[in-house]
């Protein structure tokens, strides 16, 4: 195996920083292939499906992937593993008896039209299926025929007519009765009387008054209600008696009177009022006409006021919904309950309604909807472009704001671009052979050629502690000389290799990502930025993070790193006159756990 050490020696100072300092769009093969004008597609391969890799005159260049979307009900993202990810925006609302759908980056959730056609038909859905349950036009009444039509119930009476005059025709409890007629004739001398033959033929003034009974003994009395609530109706046996309701309260100082069957005795004020006149005001009834048209209310004057009472159809049945229509009382089996939390459930005198809770909470950056429980859910609207160079937010008036990253890192030497996948990027300044960048401009200096190369997989690297890990995949160095404290180098890697996420619990335990750093004399300060932004921690916990430091190099060992792009930071503390000559490596090595102080 062959083995390689890292060499960090006064020769350093002398490389060229710009070509050195390379950009993560630059990939470098060992023999050096990708340099400027040789280069091939496979040297150009940096591993990272979130890039295009491209061989021109000047050498490598790896632009990040275009993954925009045009939909906006579509999320782009990207994975360094498999590229470009279109994931279809989640509009549901778990509620099987709405259909979701994405429109103009809006969820919308429409309820699914169980309408049957049929007015006589109560439709609801529950759990995504559609029910059709017949309005319940039952009376109570086993002498009807109910019936339904046009959403309309009617209640017609049984025939019990036999077509024999000398029955009387009835129905009870559902039951036609036929009763016989019994005929007493009574006959009574009369001036006007109706002429009648007798056995013999012969010619009698009579007067027959024939009166029915059942066999019961019962007499059939017609019926004398005349309409006034004030009067007492009852049958004398030839006719109707209407009395007049006595509400005389024994007070001459009350003017008695009735109202709507209800007595009202309302004191006289005046004493000028003669006897004569309030006698005659004590016989006259003068209730208004309280008539509101509704055949569901009870009508009445309570002596100040008319009084609309809801018809009382309670029937005492608590698995039956009571209510009145047109007069008549309903009782439905089932209740307009479609089971649903998310609607308001009631009967229009047609059929049930279930009107959409209104969760709307005023606030335009919220999407507004009901959770199936019948609870409120406010979700703030999503303004995420998919563009990570814009500061994305929502107005007072609902409407998506994005505003454009300033991506300026106040180096003179850095390139700073935004890539809409990574968000701001910081290339150092490539400066061509025998200058590096010095406040943004590119000088002569004196010494070797940059030095930028790759170690092969397999090879053992000897670390600076002098114990050694293998390389698992091509190990990436680079040579070169910082000269001013303060400004800080940037290098872009790759990290979150499938070889450190996966694998048994010993094995993991002895790969990692390997970020090493060492100098001349004069130390550096290294940080490491995650791919969100964030600053990794320094502390190591020897679990996830390994951190090995000494007078003359700085080492990370990574487990299970999150995987994107990060960034290496370093900065020379207290350079030399000359510059500080530094080395970088990093790749995923093998042995850590042995080869680790």
């Amino acid at each position: 195996m062959k083995r390689e050490k890292i060499n960090c020696d006064a020769k350093l100072k002398r490389v060229l920083l710009g070509a050195l300092i390379l950009s993560f769009i630059f990939a470098f093969s060992l023999s050096g292939s990708a340099q400027s004008g040789n280069c091939s597609p496979a040297d150009c391969n940096d591993n990272n499906a979130c890039t295009d890799d491209i061989c021109t005159e000047s050498g490598c260049i790896n632009p990040a992937k275009n993954c925009g979307c045009s939909d906006p009900c579509i999320e782009c993202s990207c994975d360094p593993l498999t590229g470009c990810v279109q994931t279809p925006s989640d509009c549901s609302d778990g509620d099987a008896c709405t259909t979701d759908s994405c429109s103009g980056g809006s969820c919308i959730h429409s309820q699914i039209n169980c309408d049957d056609g049929d007015a006589c038909t109560a439709d609801s859905c529950s759990s995504g299926s559609c029910t059709h349950s017949q309005i319940n036009c039952d009376d109570g009444d086993a002498c009807t025929t109910d019936s339904c039509s046009s959403g309309s119930c009617t209640h017609s009476q049984i025939n019990c007519d036999d077509g024999n005059a000398s029955t009387v025709d009835s129905c009870s409890l559902g039951v036609c009765i036929n009763a016989p007629i019994n005929r007493n004739d009574e006959i009574v001398d009369n001036s006007e009387s109706i002429t009648a033959d007798d056995e013999n033929g012969a010619a009698n003034n009579t007067t027959i008054v024939e009166s029915l009974s059942a066999e019961n003994g019962v007499f059939s009395q017609p019926d004398c209600d005349d309409g006034n609530a004030c009067t007492m109706d009852t049958y004398n046996g030839t006719s109707c008696v209407h009395a007049e309701q006595n509400c005389d309260d024994g007070n001459a100082s009350t003017l008695d009177s009735c109202e709507a069957g209800v007595c009202v005795n309302e004191p006289i004020y005046s004493s000028s009022t003669n006897n004569s006149t309030i006698e005659a005001m004590r016989h006259v009834t003068h209730t208004p006409d309280c008539n509101d048209s509704d055949l569901c209310t009870i009508d009445s004057f309570n002596g100040n006021e008319c009084v609309h009472t809801s018809k009382n159809c309670d029937d005492g049945d608590a698995g039956n919904f009571d209510y009145c229509y047109k007069g008549d009382c309903v009782h439905t089996l089932t209740s307009c309950d479609d089971n649903n939390a998310c609607t308001i459930d009631s009967y229009n005198g047609t059929s049930c309604t279930h009107a959409p809770k209104d969760c709307r909470d005023g606030n335009a950056c919220t999407q507004d909807s009901c959770d199936g429980q019948g609870n409120c859910v406010h979700i703030l609207k999503n303004c995420d472009d998919g563009n990570a160079c814009t500061y994305d937010a929502c107005d007072s008036r609902g409407n998506c704001a994005h505003i454009l990253k300033n991506c300026d890192d106040g180096n003179p030497c850095t390139i700073d671009v935004c890539d809409s996948i990574w968000g701001c990027v910081h290339t150092p300044v490539i400066c061509e052979a025998g200058k590096t960048c010095v406040n943004g401009v590119c000088q002569a200096i004196a010494g070797t050629s940059p030095t930028s190369y790759v170690i092969p997989a397999g090879s053992a690297i000897i670390l600076p502690w002098g114990t050694s890990v293998t390389a698992l995949d091509a190990l990436k160095v680079e040579n070169g000389v910082a000269y001013s404290a303060g400004t800080a180098l940037k290098f872009t890697r790759p990290l979150g290799s499938t070889q450190t996420t996966l694998g048994t619990a010993s094995a993991s335990s002895q790969i990692a990502e390997m970020v090493g750093l060492t100098w001349e004399s004069n130390p550096f300060s290294v940080a490491l930025i995650k791919p969100d932004g964030t600053v990794l921690n320094l502390q190591s916990d020897s679990q996830n993070i390994k951190h090995v430091t000494g007078s003359n190099y700085d080492y990370y060992f990574l487990r299970n790193p999150a995987r994107g792009y990060w960034t290496v930071q370093i900065n020379p503390t207290n350079p030399a006159a000359g510059g500080e000559g530094f080395s970088l490596i990093t790749g995923t090595v093998g042995g850590v756990a042995s080869s680790t102080p």
